[in-house]
């Protein structure tokens, strides 16, 4: 992995672990975030989905246009899409 990348893959789970903690509540289940990789779409993460339903868990599948984005735009969206 390039360090250009590194730091991106660093910035975003940061951004992605203070939302996820901001978002969750005691009353619920565990929740898991689905993100797909870059060129692929919520679709990829389908059957993950699935199976984490299925075993109990709040799954929220974002999906965002990983290649025509910068990053603290994908940030933003995944925070409103949290929220709502």
């Amino acid at each position: 992995m390039k360090p250009k990348c590194t730091y991106i893959a660093l910035f975003l789970l940061i951004s992605i672990s203070s939302i996820l903690l901001s978002a969750r509540k005691a009353e619920t289940a565990d929740t898991v975030v689905l993100l797909h990789g870059l060129g692929r779409t919520s679709r990829s993460m389908f059957y993950m989905q699935d199976m984490l339903s299925q075993a109990g868990y709040t799954v929220y599948n974002f999906d965002y246009e990983s290649r025509k984005n910068e990053i603290a735009a994908l940030v933003n969206g995944l925070k409103l899409y949290l929220e709502t």
